[in-house]
């Protein structure tokens, strides 16, 4: 179907103040007269699949589509509906899968709202979507988690949009009940919303956001480091990691982004908001800084005592990470620097040694290679290249201008190999191939590959032909294996057998991972099983709902109750397993609108 729409949509409301952006979707879809979600994407993307779920709806969006120009809103407007802003500051990637790595463990995976809220200003909060905030900041109660009318899970992006209305029964959330905070509770969670807000909407500063992690890692570890906290006691205190603070507090290019919700723990730990770790002066010397003086002191303690100096017996001295030596750049160059300083006695002797023996090469009369030196000085030849002096002198003395002569030689004798085989198996009329060139040569192609030469001279050998004949090949074989799976999937159809996977790759004695190598064997196999698992499913359920019925009829029968816990009591079945199927759901639901009927009359 094709819809037609205009520059802009007939309503189109502007988002409020840190509403998420799965209410602003539902608000201005069910303004414009779409309550269905599929209809909606259809109009805001009209080209293509938007992937926006009910898990990354209020993540910010690949692409918002059409959206920002239909709805006559920027797309900054947008994004502070989302977790885009948030993200920015704690240097994450705004793509979906970064900043749902980020936020995991932080988000309610379904709706959190305030019933008062919402009778004040229809549409959700986006700061409703975080665990840390434990109720309402404005009226003091408790957010509710499901619909307080018929107790079920309420999904952020449900297919009928519509605000304000539990998608299951129907009923309006702003009636719900809900339970009042106790005045510590309150301010804690006035706290938590002032966090969130300032962290949800843009700052001045997030014009700088590549230094933002380094910044607030560097204010994170001033005031650790004031209260004269090891990082190791910040860890077993709040159940984390080591790491995950050497991460935090220095980060680099190389560090990954860290969850959120360590972040949200160490500030409470450390008793400050994050507007105040965001906007503070930088502390008068950086946590790289003091690392680099604590190590140098340890090295030189170390060193005095005429103990051999690592990392890793730095690392437990100083309470860091091995990894600390990589991440921050001082602190590498202070460990490069002890290794220049401790290697130079150890090459000094090393090269007077490699221009000893070559000497005595050379007086012998033999040829001067790196084995043979690494042979007479009983060290393996990689240890030679160990530092740029040893390697410098060991080129020297085996002359590079021979191995220059010798290489090139072995490359022209190559290519004569290359056009010899390549004109046998033109007058043989056999197919050129690298397989079939190194076959006639008995050279194996990692000798061919390594020298450029070679291997473009290689490359020209080999025709697009051949490619091509191969490609043909493939396909005819496909069409074979699909033709063979189709007899047999009829088959199973026409013999009533289950119809899996395994039973047709037995009846075509194929493995599976064969015949999915073919794309359209792939999607054979996928969609035949899928219509058979249908097919069963919708079975099972039309037996299970006489069951269901056959139960209901019983008792009413026998004069008992008729409610769900009974019958499932009768069939000795779960009520979740039974509602799983959507016809024993709704027959469910007349049992129980019966039932609030029957009680609605006795009470008359």
């Amino acid at each position: 179907m094709k819809i037609y729409h205009f520059e802009t949509l007939p309503v189109h409301p502007q988002p409020q103040e840190l509403e998420s952006f799965c209410s602003y979707t539902m608000r201005l879809a069910e303004a414009n007269g779409m309550d269905r979600l599929s209809r909606w994407w259809l109009v805001c993307y009209p080209t293509g699949n938007p992937r926006v779920t009910d898990h990354t709806g209020d993540f910010t969006p690949l692409s918002f589509g059409q959206l920002a120009e239909l709805a006559a809103c920027s797309e900054p407007t947008l994004q502070r509906t989302t977790f885009y802003h948030l993200a920015k500051k704690f240097g994450c990637a705004t793509k979906p899968q970064p900043m749902g790595s980020f936020l995991v463990g932080s988000l309610a995976s379904h709706l959190r709202y305030c019933p008062r809220c919402l009778a004040e200003r229809n549409y959700y909060r986006l700061t409703w979507r975080f665990l840390a905030l434990a109720g309402c900041a404005e009226h003091g109660c408790e957010l509710g988690y499901t619909c307080g009318h018929c107790e079920q899970l309420i999904p952020l992006l449900p297919g009928r949009l519509k605000v304000g209305l539990c998608p299951h029964c129907g009923q309006d959330l702003s009636r719900c009940p809900s339970r009042q905070l106790d005045e510590a509770t309150w301010q804690k969670v006035q706290a938590r919303e002032r966090d969130l807000a300032y962290l949800l909407n843009p700052q001045p500063l997030e014009g700088s956001a590549e230094g933002l992690k380094e910044r607030l890692g560097e204010q994170f570890a001033s005031r650790r480091l004031s209260r004269r906290l090891k990082i190791v006691t910040v860890a077993r205190d709040l159940g984390y990691m080591v790491s995950n603070f050497h991460g935090l507090e220095g980060p680099s290019e190389k560090t990954k982004c860290g969850k959120f919700s360590i972040y949200l723990d160490y500030a409470d730990y450390l008793a400050v908001d994050f507007q105040t770790l965001f906007e503070a002066p930088p502390p008068e010397e950086t946590y790289e800084d003091i690392l680099v003086h604590w190590v140098q002191q340890t090295i030189s303690r170390l060193t005095q005592s005429g103990q051999w100096v690592t990392q890793e017996e730095l690392a437990q001295r100083t309470g860091l990470d091995v990894s600390a030596f990589e991440r921050y750049p001082k602190l590498k160059a202070l460990w490069v620097d002890f290794l220049t300083q401790r290697r130079q006695a150890r090459y000094t002797s090393l090269v007077n040694q490699i221009r000893q023996i070559a000497a005595e090469l050379e007086t012998e009369g033999k040829r001067v290679s790196e084995k043979e030196i690494s042979r007479r000085m009983g060290r393996h030849p990689s240890d030679m290249g160990q530092y740029a002096q040893t390697k410098a002198v060991m080129k020297e003395v085996t002359g590079p201008a021979a191995q220059v002569r010798y290489e090139a030689q072995q490359e022209a004798r190559l290519l004569q190999l290359i056009e010899q085989a390549t004109a046998d198996l033109e007058a043989r009329n056999e197919p050129i191939s690298k397989t079939a060139i190194c076959r006639e040569t008995g050279v194996c192609l990692t000798t061919f590959e390594k020298r450029p030469r070679v291997r473009a001279y290689l490359a020209e050998q080999i025709s697009v032909r051949a490619a091509e004949g191969r490609l043909r090949q493939r396909q005819q074989r496909e069409a074979e294996w699909l033709a063979r799976v189709q007899e047999e999937i009829e088959r199973l159809r026409a013999n009533n057998q289950p119809i899996t996977v395994s039973a047709i790759c037995h009846m075509v004695n194929k493995s599976e991972h064969g015949l999915r190598s073919y794309p359209s064997v792939d999607r054979l196999l996928q969609q035949a099983v899928q219509a058979y698992q249908d097919q069963q499913r919708q079975q099972r359920e039309a037996e299970l709902l006489v069951l269901v019925r056959q139960a209901a009829e019983t008792l009413r029968t026998t004069g008992q109750t008729v409610t769900i816990r009974t019958i499932c009591q009768t069939l000795r079945k779960a009520e979740n397993s039974l509602r799983t199927y959507p016809s024993v759901a709704a027959f469910f639901k007349q049992v129980v609108a019966a039932n609030k009927r029957s009680q609605t009359e006795d009470g008359r």
